[in-house]
């Protein structure tokens, strides 16, 4: 049985311009790679990042940050 996957491909290669079809494949490649890879953190890093998210967050005041991008920017 054909996946439904499959099925669009076909259609998208006998009905979309080359260009269009190098797109497409840009697309798959790209949700591919992204969904196939492995995590970038490892448990213990991640583990830490969710302690480290529950901190509160104190934003600075709006004069101290003009303060620095204008330091550090010129």
């Amino acid at each position: 049985m054909r996946t439904r996957l499959s099925i669009l491909i076909d259609e998208a290669q006998s009905v979309l311009p080359p260009r269009a079809q190098d797109e497409l494949a840009d697309l798959v490649e790209a949700f591919t790679a992204r969904h196939s890879a492995e995590p970038d953190l490892s448990v213990e890093q991640a583990t830490e990042l969710r302690r480290r998210m529950q901190d509160s967050f104190a934003a600075a005041p709006q004069a101290e940050v003009d303060a620095f991008f204008k330091r550090v920017l010129g």
